[in-house]
């Protein structure tokens, strides 16, 4: 018996195998990231997310500064299918008046605005502990590192508009709830946006958009076809308003194969291998 033929048959079906989970290993869909577990709009059925992320706390108003009915997120539903990747935020700020509020409060006069969409996909790592929604966490106090963004430029104060997805290279490129906001009380040192003129610091890969439905759900939708990153595992989250006054963070599991779907694949294949081997057997 050809010994090294059959291992070498069972090695690539162990391979393909690996392969096969990996591939499969990819996509996020319809996973729910909460913001605040206490909310009356569909509560989480389970225990994930049980500590929602709060960010930094030092004004001591918890999840949300200010009126919750304009700045209180509550959930974030990632779909990633393909190509695609949407993000749905749950919140009223758009329904309830947020863009553009505030005037005499904001450096550029405009009022509160849509902060940028960032990922990470080398781990989401906040400061501090869960028990305590990571209430020292901030741009400067922070293990996460945001690595892409779907920016919305300039057009931030308006209900929908196209948008850049970019590659972080540098942070210098980052803004902070403070490059917003002049006086008031707002989550400070909160990463909001990037600077585009700031090219040394940004690598354009894809194009995305976002918007706004009858219920105020704020819509964005980004093309991932080239970013490897996102295909080959779990990346993290970070949206808020310019303000920061309400932020919501987190993971989401990857989704895997049925284990038996998988060990089905992998048992075919080393059957085909000992097929093969008894016939060639045969013939010698």
């Amino acid at each position: 018996m050809d010994h090294s033929f059959l291992f070498k048959i069972t090695t690539a079906a162990c391979l393909a195998l690996s392969f096969a989970s990996t591939a499969y290993a990819t996509h996020v869909t319809n996973y729910t990231i909460w913001d605040n577990i206490n909310d009356s709009d569909n509560h989480p059925t389970g225990t994930e997310n049980q500590y929602s992320y709060w960010g930094g706390d030092s004004h001591r108003y918890e999840d949300v500064i200010g009126s919750a009915a304009q700045f209180d997120i509550q959930k974030a539903v990632i779909n990633h299918i393909d190509n695609q990747l949407t993000v749905d935020i749950h919140s009223g700020f758009i329904s309830n008046g947020g863009i553009g509020s505030y005037t005499h409060l904001t450096s550029n006069g405009e009022g509160i605005g849509l902060g940028d969409l960032f990922f990470t996909t080398t781990g989401w790592n906040p400061t501090g502990i869960a028990e305590d929604h990571y209430n020292s966490d901030n741009l400067s106090n922070t293990g996460t590192t945001w690595n892409y963004v779907l920016s919305l430029g300039d057009n931030r104060w308006d209900n929908s508009g196209d948008a850049i997805l970019y590659e972080i290279l540098d942070n210098s490129a980052y803004l902070t709830s403070d490059a917003f906001l002049s006086r008031g009380t707002f989550r400070n040192g909160q990463l909001i946006a990037v600077d585009r003129s700031i090219e040394s610091g940004l690598k354009a890969v894809g194009t995305g958009s976002w918007g706004s439905d009858t219920d105020g759900v704020i819509n964005f939708l980004m093309d991932i076809d080239s970013l490897k990153p996102f295909h080959e595992g779990a990346f993290g989250l970070h949206w808020g308003m310019t303000c920061g006054n309400d932020v919501i963070e987190g993971d989401p599991p990857v989704s895997v194969p049925e284990p038996a779907a998988v060990s089905l694949l992998g048992l075919g294949l080393i059957g085909l291998g000992v097929t093969g081997f008894r016939k060639r057997n045969k013939k010698s």
